[in-house]
């Protein structure tokens, strides 16, 4: 992924859409918007953290919005491992960040497994700072637990990239997402995530057909 260079101006409306091998120009179906405010944000900050070396992906309700679901992200969440985190923390030193600290939380919401409730904690060694007046939360070896369960694997994998305004960024795959609200039982969320997802590709299906015959990979 090649660092891209920092233009002053940005636009007052600002789109972004996925990138994808062999996609075509998006409809607006596919076209998503996000607050100028966020946007600068992480425009600003990316080039940081690519140079930091870590391994990283934005996360939370704004991976979720760039794939479409109808959430509005409150803070940029980012996600990296226990080697990373400390990579950022010296990358975005220059924003005041707090130090590295453990940090354990109970969710807002409870896990609905078998018809029973079940408290859901998350795990993490965290920083967070502001950036363009924007919170900037930094997540290294983000975990779950749920009731008296084993804390489960940290989360890493393989993200997804978007374009956000000429720069291609890592984002948390919105079927993970999907994946652990079914783990939950959160129902409701995975359906959201499986309405994006569905619109998603019915609007590229749709495009490509009239350009001619498009197939997906």
């Amino acid at each position: 992924m090649e660092n891209s260079p920092i233009k002053e101006a940005t636009p007052s409306n600002v789109y972004t859409d996925f990138v994808d091998s062999g996609s075509r120009v998006p409809k607006p179906e596919e076209v998503y918007i996000l607050p100028v405010s966020f946007v600068k944000c992480m425009r600003e900050i990316a080039p940081k953290l690519k140079a930091s070396g870590a391994w990283w992906a934005f996360g939370g309700d704004l991976a979720e919005k760039f794939a479409g679901v109808t959430v509005i992200p409150k803070e940029v969440e980012i996600l990296t491992n226990m080697d990373g985190i400390d990579k950022i923390h010296a990358a975005l030193s220059e924003y005041k960040p707090t130090p590295v600290t453990l940090f354990e939380r109970k969710l807002e919401r409870e896990a609905e497994i078998d018809s029973k409730s079940y408290p859901v904690l998350a795990r993490s060694h965290r920083i967070t700072l502001e950036v363009r007046g924007v919170p900037v939360v930094v997540d290294g070896e983000y975990h779950m637990k749920v009731g008296d369960w084993d804390w489960g694997d940290s989360l890493e994998f393989k993200p997804s990239v978007v374009n956000v305004v000429g720069i291609e960024l890592p984002v948390m795959p919105v079927r993970l997402s999907g994946e652990i609200y079914i783990t939950l039982g959160w129902l409701d969320r995975s359906q959201m995530v499986s309405d994006a997802i569905s619109h998603a590709h019915h609007a590229m299906g749709q495009y490509g057909n009239e350009l001619g015959g498009y197939q997906e990979g």
